[in-house]
Formats: C-alpha cells, sequence, structure tokens
C-alpha cells in the first residue's frame, strides 16, 4: 500500500511500511501563542515571522496520512468540499458515525488523541472554534485549543490560514491531506474516463446494450446510462468502471 501527501505544491508517495513507522514515533509538538492582535497584522499586510516548527512534523503529517488512505476508500465525490472531507476525516479518525462536537470532543480527549487538529478545524469551518475550546476545558487539549480558536474564528479565513506560514505544522497537515484527496479524485477520474472509452468501443464491437450490461451485472441503469452515454464519471466507482469493462470485452 502507498500513501500520497502533498508537500510544497507537490505529491510525495511513501510506502505505508514507512509511514507506519514513522507514525509509531510521532510526538506531540507544543503550540505557539496565537492572538486576535496577529490575524489582524495579517490582514493589514504587516510581516509576522513564521512560528518555530519543533518536533518531528513529518511523523505528525505522516498520520494523518495513514488516516487519508483509509478515507479514499470511501465513494469518490469529485464535488468534495473542505467541509465535507473534513466530516469524514473526524469520523474516520475517530471511528465514529457522528458530526456532534461533544461526543467527537470526548473520542479525542480519551482515545483518538491523532483527530485533535483535524476537529478543531472542523469546528472552525462551521464557526465554533470558541466553542470547541470552551466545552475542551479540563481535558489535555485545553490550552492548545483556546490558543488555536483565537486563529481560526473567522470561517471565511480558516482555508487561507492553514495554508500560511503562521499555521503550525500539525494543522497545516490538515490542509495538505484536503489537497491530496482532492488529487486522488482528480487521478481516480481520469482513469474512469479512459475505462469509459474502452468499453464503448468493446461494447459497440460486440454488440453489447447498456440493458443487457445492467441485467447481467446487477448494475443500476440509471447510473449507468449517465456514465456510458453521457459521461459522468461521478456515477461509478473504478472498481465498477472495471467490472463493466470487462464484462463488455467478454461478452459475446
Amino acid at each position: 500500500m502507498i500513501v500520497l501527501f502533498v508537500t510544497n505544491n507537490t505529491i510525495e508517495v511513501y510506502p505505508f511500511s514507512q509511514i507506519e513507522s514513522g507514525f509509531r514515533r510521532a510526538s506531540t509538538m507544543p503550540l505557539p501563542s496565537c492572538g486576535r492582535g496577529l490575524r489582524a497584522e495579517r490582514r493589514l499586510g504587516s510581516g509576522h515571522a513564521p512560528w518555530a516548527q519543533r518536533g518531528r512534523a513529518m511523523s505528525f503529517e505522516a498520520r494523518l496520512s495513514v488516516g487519508l488512505t483509509e478515507l479514499c476508500r470511501k465513494e469518490l465525490s469529485v464535488n468534495l468540499t473542505f467541509k465535507g472531507f473534513l466530516r469524514l476525516y473526524c469520523r474516520e479518525l475517530t471511528g465514529l458515525k457522528t458530526d456532534n462536537l461533544r461526543k467527537l470532543r470526548d473520542s479525542v480527549a480519551t482515545s483518538m488523541p491523532a483527530a485533535a487538529e483535524a476537529l478543531m478545524v472542523f469546528a472552525a469551518v462551521q464557526g465554533k472554534a470558541q466553542y470547541l475550546a470552551a466545552i475542551s476545558e479540563g481535558t489535555w487539549m485545553e490550552r492548545s485549543y483556546a490558543q488555536m480558536a483565537d486563529c481560526l474564528e473567522d470561517p471565511e479565513e480558516v482555508s487561507f490560514f492553514l495554508q500560511s506560514p503562521e499555521a503550525p505544522p500539525r494543522y497545516r497537515a490538515v490542509w495538505n491531506a484536503f489537497i491530496a484527496r482532492r488529487y486522488a479524485i482528480a487521478g481516480e477520474r481520469r482513469i474512469i474516463a479512459g475505462m469509459r472509452e474502452q468499453t464503448l468501443q468493446a461494447m459497440k464491437g460486440r454488440n453489447v446494450t447498456v440493458y443487457r450490461l445492467c441485467k447481467d451485472l446487477g448494475l443500476n441503469k440509471g447510473n449507468i446510462y449517465a456514465f456510458l452515454g453521457k459521461g459522468d464519471d461521478t456515477k461509478v466507482s473504478q472498481g465498477t468502471a472495471r467490472r463493466i469493462l470487462e464484462y463488455a470485452c467478454k461478452a459475446s
């Protein structure tokens, strides 16, 4: 298994064994302070020295990448938004099928610390960064969440902040995971589009109809008509596209 990771606008591929090893060595990094004054300076264009990047940032990013490989197994969506990605990502990292911030906080506080940053960003894009910080008082995330809530208070600025040098590596890694996911979607769609062309050629040469194909494979006719007839490659997964192609090539 391989893991995609985006660093400095480039895509890097790592063997899963290497990522797993880095995950086991992951260490906790202290968060810098950040207040409303810093964000105001950024809006005015005032320069500010980047935060010091202490600790093993790659180990933390590797942790998120491990979760990303699991997320990529789910059904692809070409219209995936950052908020939608965070919703799925928090569920994947915590193992919970809920968007309730209190329940997710409890999971992070007790057993799933790797989801801490993703959860704060998920709350921030909903305008609930301060709320999450408030309900996390008394947990190990109290201090870090209180600091980051000020930086992420404005939902409209969350994505810009995460891409800036001012963002701590652990939080910037959440954005990198989203970008890697989008690259994965684009690559997946190109593969599916290529298989569609090959399928249409095979069907034409063997006189295979969409009706027959759907009936024999037990597929939804509406989705397959949209895929093969209109070129909507969001209607099928890569696995389904491969099944269709193999059927068309072997049909007699």
